[in-house]
C-alpha cells in the first residue's frame, strides 16, 4: 500500500504545492497588493441594482466573486489566500486532464509541475483579475481534456456543464479571455482526433455542441447589458484601447477625414500628443517605442481628460472633487455610470474611424504586439530551465539510440499523441491570448505571464516523456555496465553530493544571499519596522544609531533610537504630549534636534515623546499610543495623518490585523538566512536565462521631474512629484468606513488612557507646491492636471463627529512656499528642515492655547484649518 502510494504522482505534486505556499508565504506574495485597478473593482461592491452593476468598464465578474466569498472586508486580507487555493486547485484539475488524455499519470505531473512555481503565481497578492482569470483558464483547458477523454455518461454531461461556467466566468472576470469562446470549440475536435484516432469521431458535432456550449453564455450577457445600460459586449473598456490606438495615428490629413462628430475630439487629442512632442505612427516607426511608451501615455494623460471634459461640458457639467455634482454615486467618469460609457463609446468611435482610414498601419500595429508577445516567451524562466533540460538530454538519448532501440518502443504511440494534443493546446492557448491582446493593447509583462502560462507545461512533459524512454523498465541499466549505467551512476553521486550539501548549508544556517550585510547599508529610516509587537503590528529594533546621508545628495546626520525603535532621549521617563506617526514623526533624515516634536517641546516647555515609525499607518500608530504613550504627566496625544500614504495604508493594515486574529500567524519581516544551496542554484540559473529574481526592496527616492520657481526666487529647484491625492467622491463607501472606524478607535483610545485626543493632518507635498511647478514633458497628465481636493474637509468632518481636535497646519506652509521657503525635500515626500519647523511652531501654539483655560478647544483645533 505505501510502496503504491509512494509511485503514484499526485502525492508529490501536492509536495510541489505546499513548496510553492511556502515560498508565497516567505516571499510576502500573501499580504494583500492594491493596484490603481482595485478602486475601479471596489466601486463595482457598491452597486445596488443589475443596472448600476453592469455600467462600469471593468466587468462585474470579480467584484461578484469577492462579495460571494466574503473577500471584500478586512482590507482584502484573505484575497491572496483564496488567489492560491483556487490556483492549486487549477493545477491538480489540469494534471488530472493531462493524465486522462494522454493515459500517463508522470507525463502528466511533468506537465503540472512547472505550474506550481510559474510567475502566474506571484499574482496571487494582487487585488485584480489576473490570478483569478490565469487559475480559470488552466482549469478550462484542464476540463477540456477530461471531456475530450472522458466515456458517454453524466460524467461527461457534468464535465461540460463545468467547462461551460468556466470559460463564462473566465471572460466575465477577465474580458480578455472571450478568445476561449473561439478556441473550446475548434481545440475540441483536433483533440478528439489526437486522443482517438480509430475513432474518428464526429468533428461537426464536436464543434457545434462545444460552440454552443462556450457562445450561448456570452450572447445572453451581451443581451442583458444591452438592456441594462445600453451596451453590448462584457465591458465597455475596449473603447478606450480602441481610441487610444487610434489616437497614435493621428495627424492633420487623417483628423479631416475624420466624421464630423469626432473631429473636435481627435483635435483636441492630436493637439495634446503634439504639446507632448510625440509624433503620429507611421509604418516605419519603430514598434517598442509606440507600444511601450505612447500608448499608455496617450491613453490616461491625454484621451482621457479630453474626453471626460467634452462629454461633461455637453451635459452641462463640470468635473468637480465633491459630491456637490447632480452626478449620482455610481457615475465616476473614467471608471463607471453613463459618464463612463459615453467616454468610452466616443473614443472607440474614434478608434474605429482611424483604422478604416489607416488600416495598414493598425495591421502593423497587430504585427508588432505579436512579435513582441512570442518575444516575451523566452524571457519565461521555467520555460528555459525545462529547454535546457532537455537540451542537456541530447547526449543520453543518443546513447540510447546508439543501443539501436525503437523509439517510444513500449505502447507509446498513444502518448504520442497525446503529447501532440497538448502542445498544440499550449501553442494555440498562447496564440489566442497574444492576438486578443494584440488587438486592442499591448502585450505588457503580466500578460505575457498569462498567455506564456501553458508553454513550460508542455516541454516539462516532454521531458518526462523523453526519460521515460531513455530508462528502459525493469531496471535494466543495473544490469549492465555500459555507458549508461556511468552515466546514471554519476548522475545519482552528483545528486547525493548536492543533498549532502544541502543538509550541511542548512545546518550551519549559512546566508547565501549576505542579508545582514546588505540591510546594514540602508539607512534605518527606509527599513522596514520588524520587531512584532501586539496584534500584528510592528515597531523598530532598539536601540541603534545611523551616521551618515540619509536621503540622496543630503548631509552626513546621526540618528539615534531608544530601546523601543522611536526618536526619543534614553532618559525619557515622563512627558506632557504623545506624538505618534509615520515617517513625518520619525523624521529619520534630520538631526534630533530639528524635528518638528522636539521643536515643539522646545518652544512649548513640555516634554514631547516621539512615537513615529515609517511604513506604518494608523492602526499601528494607535497601538503605539495604547502600548507606549501613556506617562503619568501625559494630557495630550496627537495622531499625525499623513494624506499621502496613511488612506492607501488603512485596507493593507486592516488586512494584515485580520489575518492575524483568524489565524494567530503574523508576518516574519525578521531576516531569515537563504541557506538553500538548491535555491541559490536555482536563483544562479534565473540569472542566466535573465530572469533577476524578485527581493523585498527598499524604496530609493526618484529623480526629479518637474522645476519649482518659489515667488521672489530667480531660478528653479528641481523636484518630484507623483502623488495624487483622491476627493471624497473618487473613494468607495468602504475606504470611508474604515478612516471613520480609525477616528472613533483613535478617540476612544486617547480618552481611555485618559488623554486628549488632537489629529494633526500634514498636507501632501503636492498639495503645497502645485501653484509653482513646470512639470517636465513626460509627466503623466493626471499629476499634471491633479487640483487639491476635498479630503482635508471630509477627514476634518469624521475627526469632528468623534470629538477630535482637528490641528492642519496646510495654511502656514502655504503662507511659508508663498514666501519663498521650500518645506518639503526637494526629492522626498518629507518635510524639509523649514517645513519641520514650520509644523513644530504650529503645534507649540495650538497646543499652548489648548492649555489656556479661556480657550475653547474646539475653536482651537479650527483657527488655522480652512483653505489647505
Amino acid at each position: 500500500m505505501i510502496g503504491r502510494f509512494l509511485r503514484h504522482p499526485l502525492p508529490y505534486l501536492v509536495l510541489l504545492i505546499g513548496v510553492a505556499y511556502w515560498n508565497a508565504e516567505d516571499s510576502g506574495w500573501l499580504r494583500p497588493k492594491i493596484t490603481n485597478d482595485t478602486v475601479s473593482y471596489e466601486h463595482l461592491l457598491d452597486a445596488t441594482t443589475v443596472s448600476e452593476a453592469l455600467s462600469g468598464l471593468r466587468s462585474y465578474g470579480y467584484p461578484l466573486v469577492l462579495r460571494t466569498f466574503g473577500l471584500e472586508h478586512d482590507g482584502w486580507a484573505a484575497v491572496p489566500r483564496f488567489h492560491f487555493v483556487l490556483y492549486s486547485l487549477s493545477i491538480l484539475v489540469f494534471w488530472l486532464g493531462v493524465a486522462r488524455f494522454t493515459r500517463s499519470r508522470w507525463v502528466a505531473f511533468g506537465a503540472a509541475a512547472p505550474l506550481c512555481f510559474a510567475s502566474a503565481g506571484e499574482h496571487v497578492r494582487l487585488v485584480v483579475t489576473d490570478s483569478i482569470a490565469e487559475s480559470l483558464g488552466v482549469a478550462v483547458v484542464a476540463l477540456l481534456l477530461l471531456l475530450v477523454a472522458g466515456r458517454a455518461g453524466w460524467a461527461r454531461v457534468l464535465t461540460a456543464t463545468l467547462l461551460g461556467m468556466a470559460v463564462f466566468m473566465t471572460y466575465w472576470i477577465r474580458p480578455i479571455y472571450q478568445f476561449l469562446v473561439v478556441l473550446v470549440p475548434l481545440l475540441g475536435a483536433v483533440l478528439c482526433l489526437c486522443h482517438a484516432p480509430r475513432r474518428r469521431c464526429a468533428v461537426g458535432r464536436w464543434t457545434a455542441g462545444l460552440a454552443a456550449l462556450t457562445l450561448v453564455p456570452l450572447l445572453v450577457l451581451s443581451v442583458v447589458r444591452w438592456n441594462a445600460v445600453g451596451e453590448f459586449g462584457v465591458s465597455s473598456l475596449t473603447g478606450y484601447h480602441i481610441g487610444s490606438i487610434g489616437a497614435l495615428m493621428l495627424d492633420e490629413e487623417l483628423v479631416d477625414e475624420m466624421p464630423e462628430g469626432t473631429q473636435r475630439l481627435a483635435r483636441e487629442i492630436l493637439a495634446g500628443r503634439e504639446r507632448l512632442g510625440l509624433r503620429p505612427m507611421r509604418l516605419r516607426s519603430r514598434s517598442s517605442h509606440y507600444q511601450a511608451r505612447q500608448f499608455g501615455l496617450t491613453m490616461f494623460e491625454i484621451a482621457e481628460p479630453i474626453v471626460r471634459d467634452l462629454v461633461l461640458e455637453e451635459r452641462g457639467r463640470t468635473l468637480r472633487e465633491d459630491r456637490s455634482t447632480d452626478l449620482g454615486p455610481l457615475d465616476i467618469p473614467g471608471i463607471m455610470g453613463p459618464t463612463a460609457l459615453e467616454m468610452d463609446s466616443r473614443l472607440g468611435r474614434l478608434g474605429r474611424a482611424a483604422i478604416r482610414a489607416r488600416p495598414l498601419i493598425y495591421a502593423k500595429w497587430v504585427a508588432d504586439a505579436i512579435r513582441l508577445g512570442v518575444l516575451k516567451v523566452y524571457r519565461d524562466r521555467w520555460l528555459n530551465i525545462l529547454l535546457s533540460l532537455l537540451v542537456l538530454s541530447i547526449p543520453v538519448l543518443l546513447v540510447r539510440a546508439s543501443r539501436d532501440a525503437t523509439l517510444f518502443e513500449r505502447d507509446g504511440s498513444d502518448r504520442v499523441l497525446g503529447l501532440l494534443g497538448l502542445t498544440l493546446v499550449a501553442g494555440f492557448y498562447f496564440l489566442g491570448h497574444t492576438v486578443m491582446i494584440a488587438l486592442v493593447h499591448w502585450p505588457k509583462d503580466r500578460y505575457a505571464v498569462a498567455a506564456n502560462l501553458l508553454l513550460p507545461a508542455v516541454a516539462g512533459a516532454g521531458l518526462v516523456e523523453l526519460w521515460r524512454w531513455i530508462l528502459p523498465p525493469g531496471g535494466g541499466l543495473r544490469r549492465r555496465s555500459g555507458a549508461k549505467a556511468r552515466i546514471v551512476s554519476t548522475g545519482f553521486a552528483l545528486v547525493l553530493c548536492i543533498l549532502m550539501a544541502e543538509t550541511f548549508f542548512r545546518i550551519i544556517d549559512f546566508d547565501f544571499d549576505r542579508q545582514e550585510r546588505h540591510r546594514a547599508r540602508i539607512p534605518i529610516f527606509y527599513r522596514e519596522p520588524s520587531v512584532p509587537t501586539g496584534p500584528g503590528f510592528f515597531h523598530r529594533a532598539g536601540p541603534a544609531t545611523w551616521n551618515g546621508p540619509v536621503l540622496r545628495g543630503g548631509d552626513d546626520v546621526e540618528v539615534r533610537y531608544d530601546g523601543d525603535g522611536f526618536r526619543n532621549p534614553p532618559d525619557l521617563e515622563d512627558w506632557e504630549i504623545v506624538v505618534v506617526g509615520d515617517g513625518f514623526v520619525e523624521s529619520g533624515y534630520l538631526q534630533y534636534d530639528k524635528i518638528f516634536t522636539s521643536r515643539l517641546g522646545r518652544r512649548s516647555g513640555l516634554r514631547v515623546k516621539n512615537l513615529g515609525v515609517g511604513s506604518t499607518g494608523t492602526l499601528t500608530h494607535i497601538h503605539y499610543l495604547e502600548t507606549w504613550g501613556r506617562s503619568v504627566s501625559t494630557r495630550h496625544a496627537v495622531l499625525v495623518f499623513n494624506e499621502g500614504n496613511d488612506l492607501k495604508d488603512l485596507p493593507r493594515e486592516a488586512g494584515r490585523l485580520f489575518s492575524f486574529q483568524e489565524s494567530g500567524r503574523r508576518e516574519n519581516r525578521s531576516i531569515i538566512a537563504q541557506s538553500s544551496l538548491l535555491r541559490a542554484i536555482y536563483r544562479s540559473l534565473a540569472r542566466l536565462v535573465g530572469d533577476v529574481p524578485r527581493e523585498r526592496a527598499v524604496s530609493v527616492p526618484p529623480d526629479a521631474n518637474a522645476d519649482l520657481v518659489l515667488p521672489g526666487q530667480s531660478e528653479a529647484r528641481r523636484v518630484r512629484i507623483f502623488q495624487r491625492i483622491p476627493g471624497r467622491r473618487h473613494l468607495p463607501a468602504s475606504r470611508v468606513e474604515q478612516l471613520d472606524e480609525v477616528m472613533r478607535r483613535w478617540a476612544e483610545s486617547a480618552r481611555a488612557l485618559g488623554l486628549e485626543p488632537w489629529l494633526l493632518y500634514i498636507p501632501c507635498k503636492h498639495r503645497i507646491l502645485f501653484p509653482y511647478l513646470r512639470y517636465d514633458a513626460d509627466v503623466p497628465e493626471p499629476i499634471r492636471i491633479w487640483k487639491p481636493t476635498d479630503l482635508p474637509g471630509l477627514v476634518r468632518s469624521l475627526a469632528d463627529a468623534h470629538g477630535i481636535g482637528f490641528l492642519d497646519p496646510g495654511p502656514r506652509l502655504a503662507r511659508a512656499t508663498a514666501n519663498g521657503k521650500l518645506v518639503y525635500n526637494p526629492i522626498d515626500v518629507h518635510l524639509s528642515e523649514v517645513g519641520s519647523r514650520q509644523v513644530g511652531r504650529f503645534l507649540a501654539t495650538q497646543l499652548g492655547e489648548a492649555r489656556s483655560p479661556r480657550a475653547a478647544p474646539e475653536k482651537i483645533a479650527t483657527s488655522e484649518a480652512g483653505g489647505s
